[in-house]
């Protein structure tokens, strides 16, 4: 028998069509990865999943406490690397899922809804 444990998950969608809509769910699992990888693999928003993160529980949400692991999308992984770049003060302007400017310079994103697990603190 495994041991598992429950785990809290906050995600949020694509804009839907103006705002991201935000979703929670409790997984249970025998680590945080396996718990978000198979939140990922099942979300079903039909606009598809911009990011997740995922707590020990939702009062270490609620208190903004470290994630203890982070799922991005591809488009808000180069969005925050295009961000970096332009060195903190810049404008952006979205144009839907892998279309974006910063600072007037555009970028179109390769399967801007696919993604991987990041370390928030390298972007």
């Amino acid at each position: 028998m495994r041991d598992t444990q429950e785990y809290y998950i906050f995600a949020q969608s694509f804009a839907a069509p103006f705002v991201s809509d935000d979703s929670e769910k409790y997984v249970e699992a025998e680590d945080e990865v396996e718990a978000l990888t198979r939140f990922v693999d099942s979300y079903s928003h039909p606009m598809g999943l911009y990011s997740a993160v995922i707590y020990a529980s939702h009062r270490d949400h609620v208190k903004r406490k470290k994630p203890l692991a982070s799922w991005w999308s591809n488009h808000l992984i180069q969005l925050k690397l295009a961000m970096k770049k332009a060195g903190g003060c810049c404008s952006m302007r979205g144009g839907g899922p892998g279309v974006f400017s910063v600072n007037d310079e555009d970028f179109n994103v390769p399967n801007p809804k696919g993604g991987e697990f990041v370390d928030p603190e390298n972007y």
